[in-house]
C-alpha cells in the first residue's frame, strides 16, 4: 500500500506472501536495494520475494527512487526501499515503561488466521528499551470467484527481538535479531 502511492513503484506479487518484489523505475532485484532498520537486505531467490518482516512490526517505510548510491551505497539504480521496526516508544504512551500487545485475526480468502503477541520495555529515564515479538499465521490456498484457486498454503513464525540504547537525545544505538520461517 505504501508504494502503490509513489509515482514509477510497484510491488509485482503473486499468492504467496513472500513473493513480493519491488520495481522502481523499471529495476527490480538488484537494481532496487532493501534495507531493515540500517541493514542492507541482499537475499535473492528465484521465486521468493525481497520482504521477510511481519507488518505489525513495521515503523516507517521510505522509498527513494533514482541512483541513490551515493546515500546507500553501490547498486541502486533503481533506487532504495528502507523500512524501519518499532520501538518500545512506539507502544508505550507517556509515563508509561512496560506494555503488552496481543493480537489475532482472521480472512476468509485463504482460511488464514493469526495470532500475535509483542512485549515492550523501557527504563524509566527513556535511556534503554527492549521489543519483543512473536506471532504465527497459517494459511490455505487462495479461493476465488470462478471455482478456481491459487496455490498458496502457508505457515509462518516470525519473531523479533531488539534493542535500543539512547545515549543522547541526538544518537540512537540499536542491536536485533529477526527470524522469518516461512513453510
Amino acid at each position: 500500500d505504501v508504494v502503490d502511492a509513489i509515482p514509477g513503484a510497484q510491488v509485482d506479487s503473486g499468492p504467496r506472501r513472500t513473493g513480493d518484489a519491488p520495481t522502481i523505475r523499471g529495476l527490480s532485484g538488484n537494481g532496487v536495494l532493501i534495507f531493515l532498520d540500517g541493514a542492507r537486505q541482499s537475499f535473492i531467490s528465484g521465486h521468493d520475494g525481497r520482504f521477510f518482516v511481519d507488518p505489525e512490526l513495521v515503523r516507517a517505510v521510505e522509498v527513494v527512487r533514482g541512483p541513490t548510491s551515493a546515500l546507500y551505497g553501490s547498486g541502486a539504480l533503481g533506487g532504495v526501499i528502507s523500512t524501519r521496526t518499532i520501538t518500545a516508544r512506539d507502544i508505550l504512551g507517556e509515563g508509561e515503561t512496560v506494555a503488552v500487545r496481543l493480537t489475532a485475526g482472521y480472512q476468509s480468502v485463504n482460511n488464514e488466521f493469526r495470532v500475535g503477541g509483542t512485549g515492550v520495555w523501557q527504563s524509566q529515564d527513556g535511556l534503554f528499551d527492549v521489543v519483543g515479538h512473536l506471532a504465527y499465521r497459517e494459511s490455505g490456498n487462495i479461493d476465488l470467484g470462478n471455482d478456481f484457486s491459487f496455490p498458496a498454503d502457508d505457515e509462518i513464525v516470525s519473531s523479533l527481538l531488539k534493542l535500543t540504547v539512547r545515549p543522547s537525545d541526538d544518537l540512537e544505538v540499536y542491536a536485533s535479531w529477526m527470524r522469518f520461517n516461512a513453510d
